[in-house]
């Protein structure tokens, strides 16, 4: 585990839920940060929380694939967002880190996918995204509400996450997280 004074925020690291938060949105989750700038905040996206939709439920392009969109935040939950590995076949992307980018031209995405160029395991959908205004995220690591890990993204976008990798993770710190980890996201308080 990383502690708050050792954290270096940036595009691709992760962040894992406190167990002890008690938050709707954010209890039990696993995000990655897609960018941070000191002077305007960060943004990330929740990975482990699969939505009952798929993509072309969404989407007025016809699909000859079936893509699962997960949950990826509170902020702009109308809009959908993507994190892929195939820059070279999406003009327009954002590096996030290495081979892992956001967004790009949807209709050369789209293209990708159907001619098979781009398998669907390169690419996740979100609606919403997490955002964090200028200095909120530092206070929060601070407070010790995330735990902080460095695993390259794209060797998190290849799991099929859940809640379990949420778990797993508390599990691999030991001590009071693996105690934590064990009970229920909402916890009666007397």
């Amino acid at each position: 585990m990383v502690q708050p004074k050792e954290v270096i925020l940036k595009p691709g690291m992760q962040l894992f839920a406190d167990p002890r938060m008690d938050d709707p949105y954010f209890g039990k989750a696993m995000l990655a940060i897609s960018s941070f700038s000191p002077s305007e905040g960060a943004m990330g996206f929740i990975l482990n929380r699969p939505m009952d939709l798929e993509l072309n439920q969404l989407v007025e392009e016809s699909l000859n694939v079936s893509i699962p969109v997960w949950y990826g935040g509170p902020v702009d939950n109308a809009r959908l967002f993507y994190m892929h590995q195939a820059a070279d076949l999406i003009p327009d992307s954002t590096p996030i880190e290495e081979n892992v980018f956001l967004g790009g031209h949807f209709p050369k995405l789209v293209q990708a996918l159907n001619s098979g160029a781009l398998s669907p395991d390169r690419v996740r959908f979100f609606l919403g995204y997490s955002g964090w205004s200028k200095g909120q995220l530092e206070e929060e690591l601070m407070a010790n509400a995330w735990v902080v890990d460095y695993e390259p993204l794209a060797s998190v976008l290849a799991r099929d996450l859940s809640v379990d990798d949420w778990k797993l993770k508390m599990l691999s710190l030991g001590n009071t997280y693996a105690l934590w980890a064990s009970f229920e996201q909402r916890l009666i308080k007397n």
